[in-house]
């Protein structure tokens, strides 16, 4: 089995810059028309969501300078999905609430301050546990690994879901109040995130002899996806 390169572990934080990117344009265009709550909330989750990623593509980084395969393991590693589930249940909210603006008045009255208090304290305090525990699980002769493995799985599969209803969201509000082109755009970045999730399954990890070579079609096809979401978000914003 190949070792990490460092080419492989930076070229693992462009989806990630890309992703914070596109956040930040719908986050504009949510500001403009009158949501600066919902546009903070979706600011908070992306940055949150940027930040698992970086420190994933850290630990890919760590193991190219020690010289070794891509261990997918280590706190660095696990924090990611836990972490990211959180974000993106941000950004997925402030979405569904900025959708709702239309029937339920201005989106701004939608995300009152005391509520959002409320949410933000509470996604902080399960954050904490979340990362406490997998800390915990990386601990030496830790006996919780097993149990975080299955939180992780379960975090992963509402990071999932969260991120495409996001995107489905955007794209059906790409189509109905325009630009349409950034519509097609959300849903090639729809597409890109269902192949990533294909390429995660064993019938297609088997047929990958080397796992570097994997992790380059991955990258690649979570880059792409991304530079869809980037590019749909700034025309919406300049729609």
């Amino acid at each position: 089995m190949r070792n990490a390169s460092r080419a492989l572990a930076l070229v693992d934080f462009v989806p990630n810059i890309l992703y914070l990117a596109g956040s930040a344009g719908i986050a504009g265009s949510i500001s403009r028309s009158g949501g600066d709550g919902l546009a903070r909330m979706m600011v908070a989750g992306a940055v949150l969501v940027f930040l698992a990623g970086c420190l994933k593509a850290s630990s890919k980084l760590r193991d190219a300078m020690a010289g070794r395969p891509v261990s997918e393991s280590g706190f660095l590693y696990d924090q990611m999905f836990p972490s990211m589930a959180i974000g993106f249940l941000a950004t997925a909210s402030s979405l569904v609430l900025f959708s709702r603006q239309g029937s339920s008045g201005p989106a701004q009255a939608a995300w009152a301050p005391g509520a959002s208090f409320a949410v933000h304290g509470a996604a902080l305090l399960c954050l904490a546990g979340l990362l406490s525990f997998a800390a915990a699980a990386n601990a030496p002769a830790a006996v919780s690994r097993p149990a975080f493995r299955r939180l992780a799985r379960m975090a992963m599969a509402a990071m999932i879901i969260l991120q495409l209803g996001s995107l489905g969201i955007l794209a059906w509000l790409a189509f109905r109040s325009g630009p349409a082109p950034a519509g097609v755009l959300l849903i090639l970045s729809i597409a890109s995130m269902l192949a990533m999730g294909a390429l995660g399954s064993p019938s297609i990890k088997g047929r990958f002899s080397d796992q570097i070579a994997m992790n380059w079609v991955d990258e690649g096809v979570n880059s792409l996806g991304q530079a869809f979401y980037a590019a749909a978000s700034f025309l919406i914003l300049l729609g």
